[in-house]
């Protein structure tokens, strides 16, 4: 996993040049909640900007954390609307394909939350994000 974690610490400064940010306010959730409901959920949840890679880092648009959830690490990106989020997904899919780092399927969007899972999640995994994400 670590290698497939430093891949997908790669791209951030790449997608500084390729994303385009904008669209409109949305409700929840926030960094914040989501932060916390990680948190609740027993994952050990940074959103030290050093921490910070891949979707999650500040070039990508939204407001980024990194979670370990379960034996599983994810880089996320809280973005403004579910359509930044697929825009920023879609951008490091073709980055992802361009220069054959990381399987694009490790790409997930759960409404406005981007996630760039460093290996394949379980069912468990997936759960929890998507409960906190919702």
């Amino acid at each position: 996993m670590a290698l497939a974690w430093r891949y997908v610490s790669t791209t951030g400064l790449v997608l500084a040049l390729a994303v385009a940010c904008g669209g409109g306010g949305g409700d929840e959730p926030t960094r914040e909640s989501l932060a916390s409901c990680l948190r609740e959920a027993d994952a050990v949840v940074s959103t030290n900007v050093e921490d910070l890679t891949s979707i999650a880092a500040p070039e990508s648009g939204g407001e980024g954390l990194v979670a370990t959830i379960g034996e599983n690490t994810a880089a996320i990106a809280v973005m403004r609307s579910a359509d930044d989020a697929q825009g920023l997904l879609d951008s490091t899919a073709r980055l992802y394909d361009a220069v054959g780092l990381l399987p694009t399927d490790l790409l997930r969007q759960y409404g406005k939350v981007a996630v760039a899972w460093g290996e394949t999640p379980t069912e468990d995994e997936t759960k929890t994000l998507e409960d906190c994400a919702s």
